[in-house]
């Protein structure tokens, strides 16, 4: 692995209502565990289950039950965090510090209560909500619901005949549903009673041919007893059954994995035409047409019904991956930036990973539009008199200021160069890279520390193609060119240098010129991969020590503070990002030159968790979604509250970042 590889950074059982009907006053959206119903005026998921781990004090109080997880169940259960980012906890954890605080907070919540009911279940936690199912049942004003859901937690701790008997008690009271059946014929299998269970199936789906599981079910056995045939029969007797449209799915995949499409087709069109409202059939037609390779047709079908802010999103899930697949980068990119605002936790590192393809994609397609290009425009300097992370924040109190208008002598830094043997040396601009974002984010880095701990006026002198982007010079400066470039700039100081690597070393060269003397000072280091962040510290010391005579662990300033050894690499890519952001907002740079917007600011918001002791990093973040806002993008939008979560962490101990919160939240 090389350098450019290391530089930076349910099972749902069958019984689970949720993919059933229940009643008028239905549960929507199909996904029950990622129900979003907020019947008491809230919603809640994995995300606040996370944090409970860490604030829930309280014992269980008998709720759970008293049994404790041996070694063999000590599994571990998926969640996320605020961020997006995927959380791991033991059964254990689940049960002792969670789950308890989860029931008592959602025990007069039906909706809520419900769901961390199904998500034990689910996990595999059934007998620890039994009372809280029980107690459900009662107050449940979806009456089907509570008492389905009772009738599964009862089976499942094999307390088989009072599920019968709940479901028995419903049914007497409220009628016969499709869902009740289902759920009554499971109770009846598991007591062996098999004919009684198949025609109590077999009513159920006459009520509600439509359910999922129980259809699927229902084809099982008759797969199980008569083969391929029998299963066949059983799909066309259902599909005549009225109101029935599950069964004719079914059909129209068969057709479609059997290579007919025109049938297929023409039964899509038809099921889209009578229930094309209903995002069940949208969801699975999305996936089977998808599946079967009639990409472009399923576009054509599903498209215009689509309504992210009302339809399941993996609807949209799959309407991504048709747009992605006929290369329609611009449809893809504004599905993407909805379903990103929906603040879908756990769907949000899926997403990042789709918008990483859609940006590869775009980015190919502007390649091809380049390749004739036969000249490059003139190359142009931008000069940075301060850190990259103070543009465009406005006139943020807390930037405070440096006094440098008194400054007698000035010092800049210039982008390094990346000469190689064999490599031509040549000024030229390349697609954004690790490597070349090192040659740029060093010398701001270098920028920063003058700036903060020394006298000295800075600036950072970034030589680009406007246009196009960043040079990146095949070629290393002579002393006479280094020499006139810092005379012709009024610097006594003049940093540059070269950076180079291969499969195991990065090597890197720092060439310090002292215009008075003329004279210039070459600072060499062979760094290992593997000790990137503590090899290129100790090369920075040497330099800043060269110019300063200072150690710069000495050095301090409450407005900026050093990343840590570990956390330097991470720190520089983003500096790095923020220039090509600045570079796009001044018009330097056109923004369809900006690619993986998404992960920038993601990075951004990650630099905030990882390096909390960083004054900078939340000014790093505000002044990436500001840039983003300022050139048009609304990609910004995703990523605002998360920020907000996240510099709301430093505005605890630090009250002056309440106006950095205040900014992002007027963007």
């Amino acid at each position: 692995m090389g350098f450019m590889d290391r530089f930076k950074k349910k099972n749902v059982t069958e019984e689970r209502v949720a993919e059933e009907r229940a009643t008028e006053e239905r549960i929507t959206k199909e996904r029950v565990a990622e129900e979003r119903i907020a019947e008491e005026g809230t919603t809640e998921d994995r995300t606040n289950k996370t944090k409970s781990i860490h604030t829930a004090e309280k014992e269980q109080e008998g709720r759970t039950g008293n049994r404790t997880l041996d070694e063999s169940e000590e599994q571990q259960i998926t969640c996320y965090d605020a961020y997006g980012r995927k959380m791991l906890i033991t059964k254990s954890q689940w049960v002792e510090k969670v789950l308890p605080d989860q029931l008592q907070k959602h025990w007069e919540m039906p909706t809520n209560l419900y769901n961390d009911i199904l998500y034990a279940v689910n996990d595999g936690l059934t007998e620890y909500v039994v009372e809280a199912a029980q107690h459900l049942q009662k107050i449940d004003t979806i009456k089907e619901r509570g008492y389905v859901i009772l009738a599964i937690v009862y089976m499942k701790v094999k307390r088989n005949a009072e599920a019968q008997e709940i479901l028995e008690e419903y049914i007497e009271k409220y009628g016969k549903t499709g869902t009740v059946l289902t759920n009554l014929a499971k109770t009846l299998e598991e007591q062996g009673r098999h004919e009684e269970c198949l025609a109590t199936l077999w009513e159920g789906l006459q009520l509600d041919p439509n359910q999922d599981n129980g259809l699927a079910w229902f084809l099982a056995i008759k797969k199980e007893e008569g083969g391929m045939a029998a299963y066949v029969q059983a799909l066309q007797e259902i599909s005549k059954i009225p109101g029935s449209y599950r069964a004719s799915l079914y059909i129209a995949r068969n057709y479609g994995n059997n290579k007919d499409h025109k049938t297929a087709l023409m039964i899509y069109q038809q099921l889209v035409k009578e229930y094309g409202d209903k995002e069940d059939v949208l969801f699975q037609i999305s996936g089977d047409m998808g599946q079967a390779g009639l990409v472009k047709e399923m576009i054509d079908l599903i498209e215009p019904l689509y309504d992210y802010t009302k339809n399941d999103e993996r609807i949209g899930m799959n309407l991504l991956q048709a747009y992605l697949m006929t290369h329609n980068v611009q449809k893809g990119k504004e599905l993407l930036s909805s379903l990103m605002k929906t603040n879908r936790v756990d769907l949000r590192q899926y997403l990042m990973q789709l918008s990483s393809k859609f940006e590869a994609l775009e980015e190919q397609l502007q390649d091809q539009k380049e390749d004739n290009m036969q000249t490059m425009p003139k190359m142009e300097t931008c000069g940075l008199e301060k850190p990259i992370w103070q543009y465009n924040l406005g006139d943020l109190r807390m930037l405070g200021s440096v006094d440098q208008e008194h400054a007698t002598e000035r010092i800049g830094v210039i982008v390094y160069s990346n000469a190689e043997e064999g490599k031509e040396k040549v000024a030229h601009s390349e697609k954004e890279t690790n490597l070349g974002r090192l040659t740029r984010s060093l010398p701001l880095f270098l920028n920063e520390l003058f700036y903060y701990y020394t006298e000295y006026k800075t600036i950072t002198l970034v030589p680009v193609f406007p246009g196009i982007g960043p040079v990146l010079s095949g070629g290393e400066w002579s002393k006479e060119v280094l020499l006139s470039m810092a005379k012709s700039n009024g610097l006594i100081w003049l940093l540059t240098g070269n950076i180079s690597a291969d499969e195991e070393y990065l090597y890197i060269k720092t060439a310090i010129v002292n215009a008075a003397k003329e004279e210039v000072e070459k600072i060499t280091k062979q760094i290992h991969l593997k000790e990137m962040g503590n090899s290129l510290m100790e090369h920075v010391e040497e330099v800043f020590a060269y110019i300063t005579k200072q150690r710069l662990c000495d050095q301090s300033d409450s407005r900026y503070e050093v990343p840590k050894n570990e956390n330097l690499m991470e720190y520089l890519s983003s500096l790095g990002q923020s220039l090509m952001q600045t570079l796009i907002v001044n018009e330097i740079v056109p923004f369809n030159k900006m690619y993986g917007e998404r992960n920038i600011l993601n990075d951004y918001i990650m630099d905030c968790l990882h390096m909390p002791s960083l004054p900078q990093v939340p000014l790093l973040l505000a002044s990436g979604l500001s840039k983003s806002k300022l050139y048009g993008s609304t990609v910004y939008m995703e990523f605002k509250q998360q920020a907000i979560t996240a510099i709301r962490e430093f505005a605890k101990e630090k009250p002056q970042y309440e106006e950095v919160l205040t900014f992002i939240e007027r963007l």
